[in-house]
């Protein structure tokens, strides 16, 4: 049988929602403009369109220099970052993915894994909207198992016809770069 902890849980669950409560409701004005009305029945290139349009409208309004720090042109707030990704993901769920893959997955894979040179070529005009990004992971052939990628990449020569990382939907529609989640093998030949 568990036993109930002695700690007062309540001012730490206080503490949390006070602290992510200003930014819920910057969320919150951002997505009651009317640019932001949800028409149903948009074709499927119209609905890519407008998700576009929000993210780079989001992205403007400082939702993608959020969670970076100051260094690279961001603001450091990695929990109002995560609080609005969590509010914007009541008012539509497209939007939250189209806009955690491009500055989620890709900023963040370029942010983490790249040197000065790649956030400067592609981390800062990313957050200025200059480009869009994704995450390649599904495979022609292979689908996105990723653990059991059959891509292999061995420098310096490229993946064999065939063996390539495949981009496809709005992702397809309206992104410069990718981040390609693949082994590499370095060749001493």
């Amino acid at each position: 049988k568990a036993e109930k902890p002695d700690t007062d849980l309540r001012p730490m669950k206080r503490w949390l929602q006070t602290a992510r409560e200003n930014r819920r409701k910057w969320m919150h004005q951002q997505l009651e403009h009317p640019r932001f009305r949800n028409d149903l029945g948009l074709s499927t290139p119209a609905f890519r369109e407008r998700i576009y349009a929000w993210v780079l409208e989001l992205a403007t309004q400082g939702l993608a220099k959020m969670p970076f720090p100051a260094d690279v042109g961001g603001q450091g707030d990695l929990e109002g970052f995560l609080t609005c990704m969590e509010t914007l993901a009541t008012f539509d769920l497209s939007l939250t993915i189209k806009f955690g893959v491009n500055f989620g997955l890709f900023g963040n894979s370029v942010y983490h894994l790249g040197t000065g040179h790649h956030h400067e070529k592609y981390l800062l005009p990313l957050l200025d909207c200059k480009f869009g990004g994704c995450f390649a992971m599904t495979e022609t052939g292979h689908g996105s198992n990723v653990p059991d990628s059959v891509t292999l990449v061995v420098l310096p020569r490229a993946p064999p016809a065939g063996n390539s990382k495949s981009t496809f939907g709005a992702a397809a529609c309206d992104t410069t770069a990718k981040h390609r989640h693949t082994p590499v093998e370095i060749s001493r030949t």
